[in-house]
């Protein structure tokens, strides 16, 4: 399962450079945004976090 949530950032990003070539510029832009936006949201349970600017980042997405 945890690998699973893991690639769909990796997924959605994949799928946007596959429009790019398609020439569907628009859904690709959501995609990668998305894809991005993902990536920071699913990896942030996974992030060690060590310093007080690493724990305000993850505070912050978490929220």
């Amino acid at each position: 399962m945890k690998w699973l949530v893991l690639s769909m950032p990796a997924m959605a990003i994949l799928a946007a450079i596959e429009l790019f070539h398609a020439g569907a510029i628009e859904a690709a832009r959501v995609l990668l945004l998305a894809g991005i936006g993902l990536g920071f949201l699913f990896t942030t349970p996974f992030l060690p976090v060590y310093t007080p600017a690493r724990s305000r980042f993850v505070r912050y997405l978490k929220c």
